[in-house]
């Protein structure tokens, strides 16, 4: 994708207006900002469930998979809650870089052609600036997110420690296919036409 960055922040600079580059940029914060939402709700429904257990308790007792969890076990609740802080503080850094980036991309200088068949090292400082702190929100809000998939699996971790790992365990498995062996990657590293 830092190929493809580059590609965009270079044709960027070519043109005047860059209207549709800071609106790309937008959509991008929208999405970060939606699942930092979502972050902030689950970080609350589980510190209020945390806060209130006993009433929790007899709420769930009806219910077979919860009344197996011991009261100690409700403390397993805390790394999930600090995953999830974790997940929405890089996702609010991803947003701020994402802000540094517009301004870049702004304040790019005009050039008069673009092509994208350079090599890495001729772009201009400024492209190769900007495109590496769009890489960079990138790398900030992927990681944000692989937390908060992570977080969502360590909620198991209070109904035993082998559904915990067995998850975790499948998760990974998951996640690694789609960073490195999905089609999108597989399109994504074709070679350029």
């Amino acid at each position: 994708m830092n190929r493809y960055r580059i590609y965009w922040i270079n044709a960027s600079s070519s043109r005047g207006v860059r209207v549709e580059d800071i609106n790309t940029i937008m959509v991008l914060q929208h999405s970060i900002n939606f699942i930092a939402s979502i972050s902030i709700f689950i970080i609350a429904g589980l510190l209020t469930f945390l806060f209130n257990v006993d009433k929790t308790k007899s709420l769930l007792n009806d219910y077979f998979i919860f009344s197996t969890v011991n009261l100690e076990d409700y403390k397993k609740l805390f790394l999930p809650i600090g995953m999830f802080i974790y997940a929405y503080f890089k996702q609010i850094w991803a947003i701020r870089i994402l802000n540094i980036s517009a301004v870049l991309i702004c304040a790019l200088p005009p050039q008069t052609h673009s092509p994208n068949n350079l090599a890495p090292n001729d772009y201009s400082p400024s492209v190769v600036r900007a495109a590496k702190t769009c890489s960079l929100a990138t790398d900030q809000m992927n990681r944000g997110i692989k937390t908060s998939y992570f977080g969502f699996i360590s909620i198991t971790w209070i109904f035993g420690n082998q559904l915990f790992v067995l998850l975790s365990v499948i998760m990974f498995i998951v996640l690694y296919k789609l960073e490195y062996n999905s089609r999108v990657t597989r399109i994504l590293n074709e070679p350029d036409v």
